[in-house]
C-alpha cells in the first residue's frame, strides 16, 4: 500500500525493538546449542560468539528476503521508483536498521577476532542507506531489491561458517556448497548489484535539474556498497586461487623431475627437504579447501628447480 507518511516515533520504536530482539537472540541460540550439541561447550568463547551470531544473521536474512520479495510485488513502487514508498518499506526498513545496529555492535565487540575494515564500512554504509530510505521517504524499491539480492547469499555463507565450526569443512558437501556460494555471490552481489546501480543512475538522470541532493546521496551510498562487494569477490577469487594453485605447482614440478631422472647427479641434488616437499598429494585431501600443507612450495625453491632442469637439458 502506497503511503506518504509514517509516524516518526513509530519508526524509532520499531528500530529500537528490533535492536533489542536481535541482541537477545544470540543468548537464546547459545542456550539451545549448549543443550543440543555437547561439543559446543568445549569451543572457545570467540568461536561460540561467532557461531551464535551466524545463526542470528542467517535467520534475519531468510526473514528479510521472504518478506521483501513479497513487498516488491506492490505495483505502486514501480510507477515512481525513486519516490514511491509503502508502509512495508518503513516497517521492514526499521527492522533492518535495528539489525544492522546490533550486527555493527557485535563486529566492534569482536574486532580482534573478526574485524576487517571492509565489514565496518559495509555496515555503516548500509545503515546510512536504510536511514536515507525510511527517514528521507525515498528509494523504497531500490532498497527492497538490494536487500533481496544481497541477503540471498547470507544464509549459505553462514551455513559454511557453521560447518567449519563443526569440523565439516573437509567434506564433499562443504566443497559443493562453497562452489555454489561463489557463483551466488557473483550473480547476486556483483552482477545484479551493478544492474541495480545502472537502473538507479538512469532513473536519477531522468529527474529535472537541478538533481536533488538525496538522489546523489543514495547513488553514492549504493556505489560504496557495490565497491565493498567487488572487494569481497576479489578476495574470494584470491582465496580460491591459493587453494588450488599449490596442487598444480607440485604436479608440474614432479613432471619436471621425472623428465630428468636420467641425470643421476641432478636427481641426488634434489634429495632431502626439497624432495620431501614435492611428494605426490594425498587424493583424499586434494579437494578445494583441504589442500595438504606438505604441498606448499617456496617460491625460491621452484625457481631453483626450473634453473637446474634447464641446465640439465642443455647439457
Amino acid at each position: 500500500m502506497a503511503t506518504a507518511e509514517y509516524p516518526m516515533q513509530l519508526l524509532h520504536t520499531i528500530a529500537g525493538t528490533s535492536f533489542i530482539a536481535w541482541f537477545v537472540l544470540p543468548f537464546i541460540v547459545h542456550a539451545v546449542a549448549a543443550r543440543a550439541w555437547p561439543a559446543y561447550t568445549h569451543l572457545p568463547h570467540r568461536v561460540k560468539s561467532g557461531f551464535c551470531n551466524r545463526i542470528v544473521s542467517a535467520a534475519h536474512a531468510i526473514l528479510l528476503v521472504a518478506v521483501q520479495f513479497q513487498n516488491l510485488q506492490d505495483p505502486s513502487l514501480w510507477e515512481k521508483p525513486l519516490t514511491a514508498v509503502t508502509d512495508a518499506h518503513f516497517f521492514w526498513g526499521s527492522i533492518m536498521l535495528g539489525y544492522l545496529a546490533y550486527d555493527t555492535l557485535h563486529l566492534l565487540m569482536t574486532w580482534k577476532d573478526s574485524g576487517r575494515y571492509s565489514f565496518l564500512v559495509h555496515h555503516l554504509t548500509a545503515m546510512a542507506s536504510v536511514a536515507l530510505g525510511i527517514y528521507g521517504k525515498r528509494l523504497a524499491v531500490f532498497g527492497m531489491a538490494t536487500q533481496v539480492a544481497f541477503e540471498l547469499t547470507t544464509p549459505l555463507l553462514h551455513t559454511l561458517g557453521c560447518m567449519k565450526v563443526a569440523g565439516q569443512h573437509r567434506t564433499k558437501l562443504y566443497v559443493i556448497l562453497s562452489a555454489i556460494f561463489f557463483l551466488m555471490f557473483l550473480v547476486c552481489r556483483v552482477a545484479i548489484a551493478i544492474g541495480i546501480f545502472c537502473w538507479m543512475l538512469v532513473s536519477i538522470s531522468s529527474l529535472p535539474t537541478p538533481t536533488p541532493h538525496w538522489a546523489w546521496a543514495g547513488l553514492s551510498l549504493y556505489a560504496v556498497l557495490c565497491g565493498v562487494n567487488l572487494h569481497w569477490f576479489l578476495m574470494l577469487c584470491s582465496m580460491a586461487k591459493k587453494l588450488v594453485q599449490p596442487e598444480r605447482t607440485a604436479s608440474t614440478a614432479l613432471k619436471e623431475l621425472t623428465a630428468i631422472q636420467g641425470k643421476g647427479e641432478l636427481v641426488r641434488s634434489f634429495s632431502g627437504p626439497m624432495a620431501q616437499s614435492l611428494k605426490a598429494p594425498d587424493p583424499s585431501k586434494s579437494r578445494l579447501g583441504s589442500v595438504s600443507a606438505s604441498m606448499e612450495l617456496h617460491e625460491h625453491s621452484l625457481k631453483d628447480l626450473h634453473i637446474r632442469a634447464r641446465h640439465a637439458h642443455e647439457a
